[in-house]
């Protein structure tokens, strides 16, 4: 059982995915739009390559201050469970045995492994950490796992040292992210794992909740009913935007596709129809339709996780008050 903390948290997690890919998808829009600077304003060189090297500073600053913030919101939860089991007396643990979706110890597990693979990457120091594609499949499949009444004390007190040592391995991921080059080459694929890392915490959050019981919170019912409909962690507004975002990032790249290709007939018209030029024009538009192809994609996934949104919603609304 999830209390109110852990649903804000996955939600909040979800939110900066999305900030994060958006920041991705507006660079990939940004080098387009340079490029097409290029070709309408016969721009030098010398001039492309600062516009280039501006937008990788940018961009750049713009991911590793999301990364940053999800860093920080991990800790903000970590600690916050922290709290939550140092002010529970154990005594008040369980006396019945607990069925749980996933082993406590599988996930802490997985949380080390993942925690090793996030330093390698912000670090340069690339490699494969034993157990962690295996780990992967064990720490994601739910399941079954039945944690006995009188190793509940125990199993508290291994997760709250656990927390001590991740909120250690967080404090070092954001020095390591703020202060290494090599750790900007290496952004994306950190982040994904850190996103894992993140539903690692989630999980034994929801452990702790249902070994000590938490769901006390008044607004609790009204959470449940915030998010009755979300998919993936996104609430429906949040599909929404993104969906309608992602509709005008397409709009935007068809608009400048089309001020390109009139402007590749007029400079045809003025006798500049060389090898060169064709192939390069051939090159620029098989981008722009890449690109788009792209967007198309995450258009159509959205748009199905909407169509999701509305049948879990009327779903919830039929159980809980009888309306369809």
């Amino acid at each position: 059982m999830k209390d109110v903390t852990i649903l804000e948290f996955e939600n909040q997690m979800t939110h900066f995915d999305v900030a994060y890919e958006q920041a991705c998808i507006e660079h990939d829009l940004n080098l387009r739009r340079i490029h097409n600077k290029m070709v309408l304003e016969n721009a030098i060189m010398e001039e492309a390559t600062e516009l280039y090297l501006a937008e990788a500073e940018e961009t750049s600053g713009k991911k590793k201050n999301i990364f940053v913030r999800m860093i920080e919101a991990i800790q903000k939860f970590v600690r916050n469970l922290i709290s939550k089991i140092t002010g529970k007396p154990l005594e008040e643990a369980p006396k019945e045995d607990i069925k749980l979706e996933q082993n406590p110890k599988t996930l802490m597990q997985r949380g080390k492994d993942l925690a090793k693979q996030i330093t390698q990457c912000l670090t340069g120091h690339k490699g494969v950490v034993a157990g962690v594609a295996a780990g992967a499949a064990v720490a994601t499949a739910a399941g079954n796992f039945i944690l006995k009444a009188s190793t509940a004390g125990d199993t508290i007190r291994s997760i709250r040292e656990y927390m001590g040592t991740v909120d250690d391995d967080l404090n070092r991921f954001k020095e390591q992210i703020e202060e290494g080059e090599k750790a900007g080459k290496n952004m994306d694929e950190a982040k994904k794992y850190v996103k894992e890392y993140s539903g690692i915490m989630s999980r034994l959050g929801t452990v702790v909740s249902c070994i000590l019981g938490t769901n006390t919170d008044p607004n609790y019912q009204n959470i449940c009913d915030k998010h009755a409909s979300d998919v993936g962690g996104m609430t429906r507004d949040q599909i929404a935007e993104t969906l309608n975002n992602l509709k005008q990032k397409r709009r935007a790249l068809s608009s400048q596709n089309g001020i390109v290709k009139s402007a590749i007939r007029g400079i045809s018209n003025f006798g500049n129809n060389s090898n060169y030029s064709k192939a390069y024009n051939a090159a620029g538009r098989a981008q722009v339709k890449h690109e788009i192809d792209k967007l198309d994609k995450e258009i159509k996934k959205y748009e199905g996780m909407l169509k999701d949104s509305g049948r879990k919603a009327g779903k919830y609304n039929a159980v809980h008050y009888g309306a369809y």
